[in-house]
């Protein structure tokens, strides 16, 4: 925060648009973020600590110039039509409401919440008081509702607790620290949700760690010889917090948590098992409920992340008629159901990545509602904008180029090949214990049936995963294809 005031001071400008990084970017932590005007993050893959590694602490810019429009008439009805969709959709309305924490009674109903770094998924909310994991309880400290320029959702709100406000709360927050950590408390979850923005790190991989820390404790696979001294208990409010800053300052047993809980596991060659990672990054998203969700966690090329195909439906209780119509899968609303699932998933990870490069939020796409703006809304709206034709059929050519060349990327760089599209072991061999699905858990044969279906849509080799070098050429991605032949084969 005071990396962005000191620059628009210097500038004398409160326009400049800065993103910087935190103390665990300086100090190189594997999942450190950069942070833009704040509290926005880009939280994976450990881009804080590149910039780190350059001795960058910020980039600030300064736009002046006017966008020029194509064609303003078009646009502007393409506009209105969209802004009609949003603000009828009947699934936005918890949005404009709680934000992105609307979701959090839905997935619990649905046995989806990491408690306790994955061990549980239910809390019984007639039996037990958990206010920390309710949207409602954390009402009473709402100030304001804040959104980008013109944005008809306003999903980032502000909250203030005796003068300490809190804001861009998320769904990832409240699950890392109210649920893999067990913080109870909503203040105590906004106060770590907002000190994990000053430090720069990613709420994932951080509540990760420490839940990976913890549970190893619990079992007395560590002990108070690693730690320092500290004891980890669950919920802790004092304890995680000094871990958190341990570990942006790489102190003690921070400098092993810095690295992520799948290396901290290698380093020091025990508890690999509780290591809820996927390709190397941290998880935040429960797996064993929702098989079209699990499976576009896990086939994301940065390494877990719902935000590139996994699908929402199963969230919806939709009407397979409707499911049918949308996406030829009436299944795609039942969350234990494997089937059509694959298509689902195909469908989203296109749309994500024509919408990421759009830049537009995904909130108003049809990934949070049937009824809101599919790619056919975009083509018109980026076709009236640029004056060049983008029909939809180009927008998914796109999409695929896009998800094509990350897919490279991976098998060049990171080696990653089919056995790193399974998620950890926890979720085939432990079973959900309680609530309305117990006993509920992933199935390797199905699983191993769902990754065929998905392979063959991408036309990728269903033993390896890797690319085709007919279907990269068909892409246009001809560079690509010589890359894999000669640094693969």
């Amino acid at each position: 925060n005071d990396t962005e005031e000191i620059i628009r001071k210097d500038f004398s400008d409160k326009d400049i648009q800065v993103a910087s990084i935190g103390p665990a970017g300086e100090n190189l932590v594997r999942y450190a973020s950069i942070m833009a005007n704040k509290t926005r993050a880009a939280g994976k893959c450990g881009t804080g600590a590149v910039m780190g590694s350059k001795n960058l602490k910020a980039i600030a810019v300064r736009g002046h110039d006017n966008i020029e429009i194509a064609d303003p008439d078009a646009f502007q009805k393409s506009c209105e039509e969209a802004f009609e969709k949003i603000r009828n959709s009947p699934y936005l309305e918890k949005m404009k409401k709680f934000g992105p924490p609307s979701t959090m009674i839905t997935k619990n109903d649905l046995s989806s919440l990491p408690f306790k770094n994955f061990q549980e998924c239910y809390i019984d909310l007639g039996e037990k008081s958990y206010d920390s994991i309710d949207p409602e309880k954390y009402q009473k400290y709402f100030l304001r509702s804040k959104g980008y320029f013109n944005c008809p959702v306003k999903c980032n709100k502000v909250y203030n607790v005796n003068k300490f406000y809190c804001e861009s709360l998320e769904a990832n927050s409240i699950t890392n620290f109210a649920c893999k950590v067990g913080v109870k408390s909503p203040k105590e979850v906004m106060r770590l949700h907002m000190k994990c923005d000053d430090l720069g790190m990613d709420e994932d991989s951080v509540a990760g760690s420490m839940a990976w820390a913890i549970e190893c404790f619990e079992r007395g696979i560590i002990n108070k010889d690693l730690t320092g001294g500290l004891q980890l208990e669950w919920g802790d409010f004092e304890t995680i917090s000094l871990l958190m800053d341990k570990i942006a300052k790489r102190e003690g047993i921070g400098k092993l948590l810095a690295y992520g809980s799948k290396k901290a596991s290698e380093i020091i060659g025990k508890g690999k098992k509780y290591a809820m990672h996927v390709k190397g990054q941290d998880l935040y998203e429960h797996l064993r409920t929702m098989k079209g969700w699990a499976l576009g966690v896990v086939i994301s090329t940065r390494g877990g992340g719902h935000t590139s195909g996994a699908p929402m439906t199963e969230f919806m209780n939709l009407n397979p008629k409707i499911a049918q119509e949308k996406w030829g899968v009436p299944s795609a609303g039942d969350p234990t159901s494997y089937e059509g699932k694959a298509d689902l998933v195909f469908y989203y990870e296109i749309l994500h990545a024509v919408v990421n490069s759009l830049g537009v939020c995904l909130f108003i796409s049809d990934w949070l509602g049937p009824d809101l703006l599919d790619l056919e809304d975009f083509s018109k709206l980026l076709t009236s904008a640029s004056g060049i034709t983008f029909t939809k059929n180009n927008l998914v050519t796109i999409g695929e180029r896009i998800v094509n060349v990350e897919k490279a990327f991976n098998t060049l760089h990171a080696g990653f090949t089919r056995k790193d599209d399974y998620p950890p072991g926890r979720f085939f061999n432990e079973k959900i214990k309680s609530g309305p699905l117990k006993g509920e858990a992933l199935d390797k044969k199905m699983w191993d049936n769902m990754l065929d279906q998905y392979y063959d849509l991408h036309d990728w080799d269903k033993t390896t995963s890797l690319q085709k070098k007919d279907k990269l050429e068909k892409l246009g991605l001809i560079e690509v294809s010589k890359k894999l032949k000669k640094n693969i084969c």
